[in-house]
């Protein structure tokens, strides 16, 4: 088609001024070679063109998806209860199991067994066991206290697991506050406490305990003490006081 095109364009010329232009039949061919060639030239940077364009539009995309995901990471949009979140403990990484109401009561009802026991008191017995030289025993250079071991044992062991309990009492002893109160001539009231289950992690319940000090003749003051539960298989698997709005240090005044 082009090549009749030339053609015409050809006769056309003879019958004007440019009738003497020389235009052969190679010229005709190198017209020809170079109309094809701007051809094929203009389709390759179409095709460029659009495979450009494509890719911008991926990379958009990547980019986009991107930012959605870190956005709902911050938000907690996309946390599931397996995802860890800050301030955790570690095995709240495992698979919450399913609970109903009845175990998670009994979860609350071991939870608030625990802070009666703590702030209740003082525990005289506990004291006399912790404080008096004759339970005490030197074995290979470490000090023992069989009858203190054997005694927060049956008052708390029942409510940990037995990584549970050893965290408890290498941390607080059973014993902190209790000491505390012991020694500044304090009594501890447990008052109550409210427990919520945490929607992300079953596992772990958050405790706000209201907790009475006083001192022989004084007025009786209160607190809450913060704090968190992680249960593994329905016991304590770890217990950690939080904010106690300085009641550790009041006790020692």
């Amino acid at each position: 088609m082009m090549e009749n095109k030339l053609d015409n364009l050809k006769e056309k010329m003879d019958n004007t001024i440019l009738k003497d232009v020389n235009f052969d039949d190679r010229h005709h061919q190198q017209v020809l070679n170079s109309i094809k060639k701007t051809k094929i030239e203009k389709h390759v940077f179409q095709l460029k063109n659009k495979f450009n364009t494509l890719l911008s539009v991926s990379v958009v995309s990547v980019l986009f998806l991107g930012i959605l995901y870190f956005v709902g990471i911050q938000l907690n949009l996309l946390n599931g209860p397996n995802m860890r979140q800050a301030g955790e403990p570690k095995e709240s990484l495992n698979k919450p199991s399913n609970e109903d109401a009845t175990s998670i009561q009994r979860n609350k009802e071991a939870i608030k067994k625990i802070l009666e026991l703590e702030f209740t008191g003082p525990d005289e017995k506990l004291m006399g066991l912790m404080w008096n030289p004759k339970y005490k025993t030197v074995v290979n250079g470490q000090e023992e206290n069989k009858e203190f071991d054997q005694y927060l044992e049956e008052k708390y062991g029942s409510f940990f697991t037995d990584a549970g309990l050893h965290s408890f009492i290498a941390a607080y002893g059973g014993t902190q506050y209790q000491t505390y109160a012991y020694n500044a001539g304090y009594k501890l009231s447990f008052k109550g406490v409210t427990t919520e289950q945490n929607q992300h992690n079953p596992r772990l319940y958050i405790f706000v305990a209201k907790v009475g000090y006083q001192k022989s003749g004084e007025e009786e003051k209160t607190v809450d003490v913060e704090g968190k539960v992680l249960m593994s298989e329905g016991k304590i698997g770890e217990f950690k006081y939080g904010n106690d709005e300085g009641l550790s240090d009041k006790l020692r005044e």
